[in-house]
């Protein structure tokens, strides 16, 4: 994806199942509803700093995807963001989090890991949601 991009739309990879790998440049912003819904071979994803905004459903049903990094600056996960992620086994989440919908990780492995800071929004939902938690 170019340096350049600041916005991905609705549904603008929705069902591309053969894509195994995306680079997601600093400088997006906005990852838009259901963007990357049922990319099932994607296996591994880094969420850039500067994102500002990630849709509902965005991830919803990436059935290989096992790792997820969401750095520093997202301050909300929304409704069905991860949801059915069937292979996922761990998740790196920023102290900026200040908001996790009940859906966002429905339907995922309750043997996922979180990692979070010590004392953080995410480390409170995260065990309140019955996930194993590092920090």
């Amino acid at each position: 994806m170019p340096a350049t991009l600041k916005e991905i739309g609705k549904n603008a990879f929705q069902f591309c199942r053969a894509m195994s790998r995306i680079d997601l440049p600093e400088g997006l912003r906005v990852i838009g509803e259901t963007a990357f819904e049922e990319c099932e071979q994607l296996t591994d994803l880094v969420l850039p700093e500067t994102l500002e905004s990630l849709g509902n459903g965005a991830f919803t049903d990436c059935t290989a995807l096992q790792t997820v990094v969401i750095r520093e600056g997202l301050t909300a996960i929304p409704e069905m963001a991860f949801c059915g992620c069937g292979s996922l086994k761990s998740v790196t989440l920023p102290s900026s989090i200040q908001s996790i919908a009940e859906s966002a990780f429905s339907e995922c492995p309750s043997t996922v890991v979180f990692t979070v800071r010590s004392g953080s929004y995410a480390e409170k939902w995260a065990k309140e949601h019955g996930f194993s938690v590092t920090t």
